[in-house]
């Protein structure tokens, strides 16, 4: 019995690149079905690749004999996504040239990842062509991602106007060390950020080095950004390598930190939040940075240390809306160590019952993680479900010092858990099927988490 049509591409859209190669194999008409998703998302990962894929776009729309073109399908018109290269590729000026002369054939572009690094002298010029390039000829284009490379031919590269005519929505900005350069990082993300008037997300989680000594100012950011607001903003993400002074963000004098001014100028429609760590031990911090009371209204997903979870738990909003909860640990490198014990690390009782206080008070929490630097035991499985008994997704990392026995009894705790990742998925499993559990549960191993995802915006 044959299916509609309409079946056979939502069952499609669902297939990873290889299954749609093969299954684009097996007749005419399922080429036809498939071949634009196919294209969809288009990965060049060193220059023989982007060469390859410049020259063929180019050659189709030439109309070189070469180049057979079965039934009428052009690849160039499908491609929406474009992802260049990765953290140790250098491209060539040659690569960039034939990406330029191919980025006009490219109509339905509406994003690009580009992580390698430019040649020294001309790198950054080409660069800021194939933006121009992108900006003229590709009028769906709206999301950018970019690796930013010390000494990678970047240096240059601030001095160029990056204005997309206020047609960005997704904004994200990565860099592999900021510690020698984060004034004019600083100065690139505010350039971007300010032609960008209708951003929707914002992600400047740079992943760089994690050292109190080598942040960049979140403030100094906010600053210059002149008190621009973002109307449309869903997602803001500053976690990872930025600076935040909470003497300054508690502060409720005439002149407000440039970063409060930012958050409570743009906070209304921030669905997604995730906030850059503090730099000193958590029992230094304040009790209360009096943050207005109907602060984030919409919040729904928070990325943050666990001094943050506590403090955003306090607001009334994210409270009783927040479904998701990622807690990280505090810093792990700082100077002084009188908040800590003999072997250099948190307090953990008063760490454990400030995340305790948080999920009690987040009552429409049903997805936690936990970071790796959060060991979990048996005891303290049974707490997080007497804390958070509505959740129905949990990530974590088990203390491998402990049997996986202790583990088996507190999972049944968890009344509403459907999804459990962690890095003793397979030892657990054997022990699950075994118990007999009612409501089943689908172990998954962390290590996928941390694979980045193809869409990020």
């Amino acid at each position: 019995m044959s299916l509609p049509p309409e079946l056979y591409l939502l069952a499609f859209a669902h297939l990873p690149p290889s299954s749609l190669a093969a299954i684009s194999l097996c007749s005419r008409l399922f080429r036809i079905w498939a071949f634009p998703l196919l294209y969809n998302r288009v990965f060049l990962m060193n220059n023989e690749q982007a060469s390859a894929f410049a020259s063929r776009v180019t050659d189709q729309e030439l109309g070189e004999p070469t180049q057979r073109i079965i039934d009428g399908l052009r690849f160039a018109e499908h491609v929406k996504c474009l992802y260049v290269g990765h953290d140790d590729m250098s491209v060539l000026n040659e690569t960039l040239q034939l990406l330029i002369l191919a980025i006009p054939s490219l109509k339905q572009l509406q994003g690009l990842v580009w992580k390698p690094w430019l040649d020294y002298w001309d790198g950054a010029t080409f660069l800021s062509h194939a933006f121009a390039s992108i900006r003229d000829n590709c009028d769906n284009f709206d999301s950018l991602s970019i690796l930013i490379h010390r000494d990678g031919g970047f240096d240059e590269f601030m001095d160029f106007r990056l204005d997309f005519r206020g047609r960005l929505k997704h904004l994200q900005i990565q860099t592999d060390d900021i510690s020698l350069w984060d004034d004019e990082i600083i100065c690139i993300m505010a350039k971007v950020a300010r032609f960008s008037p209708d951003l929707e997300t914002l992600d400047l989680s740079l992943h760089g080095n994690l050292s109190p000594e080598a942040v960049w100012d979140v403030d100094e950011f906010c600053k210059s950004l002149d008190g621009i607001r973002y109307s449309r903003l869903q997602c803001l993400k500053l976690c990872d390598a930025a600076y935040v002074d909470l003497a300054s963000l508690g502060d409720i004098s005439s002149h407000p930190s440039p970063f409060r001014s930012f958050l409570e100028l743009n906070h209304h429609n921030i669905t997604i939040l995730s906030l850059p760590p503090p730099t000193r031990p958590f029992d230094s911090f304040p009790d209360d940075l009096h943050l207005p009371a109907d602060i984030f209204p919409n919040l729904r997903e928070f990325e943050g240390t666990i001094y943050w979870c506590h403090q955003i738990s306090k607001l009334r909003y994210p409270a009783s809306q927040l479904r998701t909860m990622n807690i990280l640990m505090e810093r792990p490198i700082y100077e002084e160590i009188n908040n800590y014990n003999n072997y250099g690390y948190y307090d953990e009782e008063k760490a454990l019952e400030m995340v305790y206080s948080a999920l009690r008070s987040c009552s429409a929490l049903t997805e936690l993680v936990l970071c790796d630097d959060f060991p979990v035991t048996g005891d303290i499985l049974r707490t997080l479900s007497e804390c958070a008994p509505g959740l129905q997704t949990l990530t974590c990392f088990l203390d491998l010092t402990e049997a996986v026995e202790p583990i088996i009894p507190a999972l049944p705790c968890f009344k509403r858990l459907r999804r459990f990742t962690t890095n003793k998925h397979i030892l657990l499993m054997d022990h699950i099927m075994s118990s007999g559990r009612e409501q089943p549960l689908l172990l998954d191993d962390i290590s996928r988490v941390n694979v980045e995802e193809d869409h990020w915006w």
